[in-house]
C-alpha cells in the first residue's frame, strides 16, 4: 500500500472509532436502568433538578476534537503527522480518563438520588464503557499512525 493511502486509513480508522464512541454516549451511562444517557448525565435534567456536569461536557468536546483532529493529518509531511497523531492519542486520553470517573463526577453533582439513596454506590453502565474501549481503540489507530510516521523518516 502506498503511504499516502496507508495514511488515509488510518485516518479513517481513527475518524470511525472517534465518531462510534461518541454516538454511543447515547446509550446507559450506569448499571442502574432507572438512568438514562450518558448525555442526560452529562447535561442534566429539568425534570428531576440534575445539574449540568462540566467536566462531563470538556470530555465530550474532547471526543468531539478527537474526531477533527486526524483529519489536519492528511495534507502534511511525516513530521506534521507525527504531531498530528500525538495530539490525537492525548486528546483522546483525556477524555478516556474524564469518562472512566462518570460515578464519582455524577455523585459530586447530585450527592442524593431519587430515592434518598447516596449516589456512591453508581457503576459504569454500557454507555460510558462502550465510550471509553472506542475512544481507547482511537487512540491505538492513532499510535499505528504516529508509529508508521515515525518509521519513514
Amino acid at each position: 500500500m502506498k503511504k499516502k493511502n496507508a495514511s488515509i486509513v488510518i485516518v479513517g480508522l481513527v475518524v470511525i472509532f472517534a465518531i462510534v464512541a461518541l454516538f454511543v454516549n447515547f446509550a446507559n451511562v450506569f448499571k442502574d436502568p432507572s438512568y438514562y444517557t450518558v448525555f442526560t448525565a452529562m447535561f442534566g435534567s429539568n425534570e428531576k433538578q440534575r445539574p449540568v456536569i462540566p467536566v462531563l461536557v470538556v470530555a465530550m468536546c474532547l471526543e468531539i476534537l478527537g474526531i477533527i483532529i486526524p483529519f489536519f493529518a492528511l495534507p502534511l509531511d511525516k513530521k506534521g503527522q507525527k504531531i498530528v497523531f500525538l495530539t490525537e492519542i492525548l486528546v483522546l486520553l483525556g477524555a478516556i480518563v474524564i469518562f472512566f470517573f462518570t460515578p464519582t463526577l455524577y455523585a459530586a453533582a447530585n450527592p442524593v438520588r431519587d430515592g434518598g439513596e447516596e449516589a456512591r454506590t453508581l457503576e459504569l453502565g454500557t454507555g460510558t464503557i462502550c465510550t471509553i474501549t472506542f475512544a481507547c481503540l482511537a487512540v491505538a489507530a492513532s499510535f499505528l499512525g504516529f508509529m508508521s510516521a515515525r518509521k519513514e523518516d
